[in-house]
């Protein structure tokens, strides 16, 4: 006779190979959880802030926030909170005040700190030496009366905003260093409305001695002709990533430009469409060495482009990555596997404005409840909580070929549709690719499972769904 343990363990294989085959899965499959029950893709690191911090939650942040390289290669951020720019290292815990309102963005090189005009006293788009800042934090001192080491004055800077800075080149020999920035921004050049500007920076350092010489300003290339297609730059300076909406005859989506040329004389820069993503998403950010970018969905604004405070109700945001397929030159000339970091499924609550850090990880913002309306009321901002959460994406679930083929796109978001009326079913009904979006929410098995359980459909297009299931 078979011990009672031997016995226990085999009723349970029984039961576990019934309860696979009921799911659609092959035995010694592990069993799917729940297909409501997605999580995040990658692997969390850290959240910040924790309870045994001296400033314990922050109920508050001003549009987006910004990584910041550092020499100890710490998770630092640049980021703004009730109208004033504060340095946060994520993992140590300490937080101090830096200059200015908003929008401090640090150079990928780790040198400087950029504040756009639009946030400083004296409308003037400030640079301050990152060491000195980051000094401050490590002795948790405030650094708000920090003096900027140049301050860049001109008609056409006075009301600048949302800017993302790349190095065009650099050199380096011992106390001396030559640097070329050039800085994308929101702004004004009359007589035009706002659009995206550019101008290149040429940074000289001589025994301790910096100097600044700015270009004239220039407008972004005009195939980017929206001001909310929320565009940023990459870190070489050579890219521009944005949501183009300037093609009225056909569905805007993700793109990605090069930068061809620019014209300092005629004051406008050229650009080449080099991908297009195909579905719609917002402001997206690229990794430093230019082989993935990250960016936020919405399920009901395409884009949710500026956030303040947090989202609103009806909206949920959401995190995606995407790898970028480079050539032997190191050229970007297309992408490939996408992976859907983070699933929310509360109105109101969502993950966004993600960013890399310049080891490959990065981070996010979360927001633990919605807004209130109107939209720019800020209700009652003391119950509110925020959260930065750092992840690594190279420990996501990725699937190659998604968005690329139209009866792929059908299939998903049939799919995502049927998620959302399963799991989500007091959220807006979703269309087109942003239910596709749901269905990268889960795994296959998880999707082989919601199928089996849910769909009400012929036996042909079950199996097509099934086989769709597969790539997860």
């Amino acid at each position: 006779m078979l011990d009672i343990h031997r016995r226990k363990l085999l009723l349970n294989s029984v039961v576990t190979g019934l309860l696979a085959l009921h799911a659609g899965l092959s035995v010694g499959e592990p069993i799917a959880k729940s297909y409501c029950d997605v999580e995040s893709s990658g692997s969390v690191l850290l959240t910040r802030p924790q309870a045994d911090e001296a400033m314990p939650y922050i109920n508050d942040v001003n549009w987006f926030a910004r990584p910041v390289p550092n020499p100890n290669n710490d998770f630092v951020i640049a980021f703004a909170s009730h109208n004033q720019n504060y340095l946060y290292n994520l993992s140590s815990g300490k937080r101090v005040a830096i200059p200015d309102t908003s929008d401090a963005v640090a150079t990928p090189d780790g040198r400087f700190i950029t504040v756009p005009s639009h946030y400083t006293p004296d409308h003037s788009i400030n640079f301050y030496e990152a060491d000195e800042l980051l000094g401050a934090l490590d002795e948790g001192r405030d650094a708000r009366d920090t003096k900027a080491v140049f301050s860049h004055k001109d008609e056409n800077v006075f009301n600048t905003f949302y800017q993302s800075v790349g190095v065009l080149h650099s050199s380096e020999n011992k106390d001396q260093y030559d640097v070329k920035y050039r800085m994308m921004f929101s702004g004004s050049l009359p007589p035009t409305p706002p659009g995206f500007l550019i101008a290149d920076y040429d940074v000289s350092s001589r025994n301790g001695e910096i100097s600044f010489s700015p270009s004239p300003v220039l407008r972004l290339c005009p195939e980017i002709i929206d001001d909310m297609a929320t565009p940023f730059i990459s870190k070489d300076g050579r890219y521009i990533v944005a949501h183009d909406n300037s093609d009225v005859m056909s569905d805007s989506s993700l793109k990605l430009f090069e930068i061809t040329g620019v014209d300092y004389k005629g004051l406008t820069t050229s650009c080449k469409q080099i991908i297009d993503f195909g579905f719609k998403a917002g402001k997206a950010d690229f990794s430093f060495d230019n082989s993935k970018i990250t960016f936020h969905l919405s399920s009901n604004d395409y884009i949710t482009s500026f956030i303040s405070g947090g989202i609103d109700a009806p909206h949920i945001t959401d995190v995606v990555v995407a790898n970028l397929e480079q050539d032997e030159n190191g050229s970007i000339v297309g992408f490939g596997s996408i992976s859907r970091l983070t699933t929310s499924k509360v109105q109101g609550v969502g993950n966004y404005f993600p960013a890399f850090f310049p080891g490959g990880e990065l981070f996010y913002i979360a927001n633990s409840m919605p807004r209130t309306h109107p939209h720019f009321d800020i209700g009652n901002v003391e119950s509110r909580r925020f959260q930065f959460h750092v992840i690594d994406p190279k420990k996501a679930s990725y699937q190659d070929g998604a968005f690329q083929s139209t009866q792929g796109k059908k299939d998903m978001a049939t799919i995502g549709r049927l998620w959302k009326q399963s799991c989500t079913p007091g959220n807006n009904p979703l269309s087109g690719d942003k239910s596709a979006w749901n269905y990268m929410s889960m795994n296959s098995n998880q999707c082989s499972s919601l199928i089996n359980d849910k769909w009400q459909g012929d036996f042909g297009s079950k199996q097509q769904l099934l086989k769709q299931c597969q790539k997860r």
